[in-house]
Order: C-alpha cells, then sequence, then structure tokens
C-alpha cells in the first residue's frame, strides 16, 4: 500500500534524513520517500503489519 503524508518546516537532508530514518523503522514500511521541496513524503507499507503506534506517527 501506498500513502502521501504531509511534512512541514523541512529545510535540509537532515531533515529528510530524519524523517525516512525515523518512519522507515515503524513495522510494515517497506520505503519512504521525502520531497523537500514538495513538503511530502511517499511511504510504502504493508497495512496488514502496521502496529496502533504507527498509526499515531503516520
Amino acid at each position: 500500500m501506498r500513502g502521501l503524508m504531509q511534512v512541514q518546516e523541512m529545510s535540509c537532508t537532515s531533515c529528510v534524513n530524519s524523517i525516512e530514518g525515523g518512519v522507515g523503522k515503524l513495522i510494515g514500511v517497506s520505503s519512504v520517500k521525502v520531497d523537500v521541496c514538495g513538503d511530502e513524503a511517499v511511504v510504502e507499507f504493508d497495512n496488514a503489519q502496521r502496529t496502533e503506534e504507527g498509526y499515531n506517527v503516520i
């Protein structure tokens, strides 16, 4: 499954790395691609593996 997240106040590659690293560690997430110019992130995940904690973050 693919989801689109709105991400605000990103200004550097460190922000991108933090978001990709944090979201990428969630159970069921297979990939995260952050667009710093578009203020969004595309997240690929297995909905069957998502936990309640993941719902609070994504």
